[in-house]
């Protein structure tokens, strides 16, 4: 699962609806500000597997998917 959030303040809010989930995806958020997400998705335990700057090319993305999903 990828999520995209304007702000860190957003991707907790996704966050927090995506965890009460019985069975939580691996998760790659697109942020504003990484440093800040990544601190803020730790409590989320280890669903969140990258997080990414908005501004991420294609390239990096997929990266994150493919690490997160496995090789195909």
């Amino acid at each position: 699962m990828v999520v995209l959030a304007s702000t860190t303040t957003r991707a907790a809010s996704a966050l927090q609806g995506i965890v009460g989930m019985l069975r939580v995806p691996p998760i790659v958020l697109l942020v504003e500000d990484p440093a800040a997400a990544w601190t803020a998705a730790r409590p989320g335990g280890r669903a969140v597997r990258a997080v990414l700057g908005q501004d991420a090319g294609a390239e990096q993305i997929s990266a994150a998917i493919e690490c997160r999903d496995g090789p195909a």
